[in-house]
């Protein structure tokens, strides 16, 4: 997925009341919090990228594509 040039990365994290459950030490959602940031910490310093919390309502994290 790592091609030549920039790139612009979405990253949806859920939201919803489900992701309070618990796998294992930590919370279906910090799981998917690491997940992500594992992510970014693998993209180039030319990639963009723009976090969003989807639950109910959708929460933006990242109000305009960061750099890495």
């Amino acid at each position: 997925w790592k091609t030549g040039t920039e790139q612009d990365v979405a990253i949806v994290i859920d939201g919803s009341d489900s992701m309070t459950v618990k796998a294992g030490d930590a919370s279906n959602f910090q799981n998917a919090v690491a997940e992500a940031r594992r992510l970014t910490q693998s993209l180039r310093a030319e990639d963009r990228v723009t976090i969003l919390v989807a639950g109910a309502e959708t929460k933006v994290v990242t109000p305009e594509p960061v750099s890495v």
